[in-house]
């Protein structure tokens, strides 16, 4: 991607910052990238092989790439339904709210241009054609879905969902449940680069969180650093600077002037869903749409 154009302004997630107290921290590799959760005080009752439960929990449910998950049976030729879990219908019904609150820009029977775009990469880069990008779009739609209590329908054998889109975010609200059902009330949990926080450092300070800003100089882009203070928020990011996002109505990447859109709201599951399609909005159209429904947006446009 052409990094050329200005920016206004500038925030990407980075990670978080702290200062140095008696803390407790648990790390390690999860969905593809890594997790970090930071405790006080430093003996809370949670131990790093609990949260990995957890975390295995979840991939059996949501992960399009563990042949076993709930989600990759669905995906299977042949299958038509699937009865499912609390963690897949809680998703599937904020999938379906977000698709409403977009206007069809957040959709998770993408999964076909998912598929389409990874195969594409595969064979170095060369993009999908035109007739691969048609066929794929005959299966995808939210309306090609059906909830009836716990079951979820294809209503034609192609479709497939991907909530990778919303999947990290609704993680991370778990593993704060969790914590939570530990009567932990002062934490920090970071995967993939969302967090969530609740409460404050033992001396009263709030958490702090790096934001990555882009910069151009001499015609090429270069990050500095900000931070900011966040408490009891979650924030996610996406944007356009590391990947594309795929539009589920044209099949191709998002054209847009936002180049990311770093969201803070209650829970890390619709700020997650909500900065994946928002960098899809103009930009004074997101400003409006995010007063009304009171949630916080920060964007880097072109």
């Amino acid at each position: 991607m052409n990094h050329k154009p200005f920016f206004q302004a500038i925030f990407l997630l980075f990670g978080a910052i702290s200062p140095v107290f008696s803390q407790k921290i648990i790390y390690g590799p999860a969905q593809g990238t890594s997790y970090r959760i930071v405790l006080y005080p430093e003996d809370a009752p949670v131990q790093k092989y609990q949260a990995d439960s957890v975390l295995n929990a979840l991939d059996s449910s949501l992960s399009v790439y563990k042949p076993y998950s709930l989600i990759s049976r669905f995906n299977a030729s042949g299958t038509t339904e699937v009865v499912m879990d609390e963690h897949l219908q809680k998703v599937v019904r904020a999938s379906f709210r977000h698709w409403k609150a977009s206007k069809g820009r957040f959709d998770i029977t993408v999964g076909p241009l998912t598929e389409l775009y990874r195969s594409a990469r595969a064979r170095g880069h060369s993009p999908p054609s035109e007739a691969e990008i048609a066929g794929a779009l005959q299966n995808v739609g939210m309306r090609k879905l059906r909830v009836r209590g716990k079951r979820l329908i294809k209503k034609q054998p192609g479709v497939k969902i991907d909530v990778d889109g919303i999947a990290q975010g609704y993680s991370v609200d778990v593993l704060a449940r969790f914590l939570e059902s530990r009567s932990i009330t002062n934490y920090l949990v970071e995967l993939g680069g969302e967090i969530k926080t609740r409460g404050t450092h033992p001396g009263g300070r709030k958490f702090r969180i790096a934001l990555e800003k882009p910069v151009i100089k001499n015609d090429s882009v270069h990050l500095e650093y900000a931070t900011e203070e966040i408490f009891n928020s979650a924030v996610t990011t996406s944007g356009l600077i590391r990947q594309h996002h795929i539009h589920p109505a044209t099949g191709r990447p998002f054209s847009t002037p936002v180049l990311s859109a770093t969201v803070f709201a209650a829970e890390a599951m619709d700020a997650d869903a909500i900065d994946n399609y928002i960098i899809a909005m103009p930009g004074r159209v997101t400003r409006k749409w995010a007063e009304k429904r009171k949630v916080r947006v920060v964007m880097v446009e072109r």
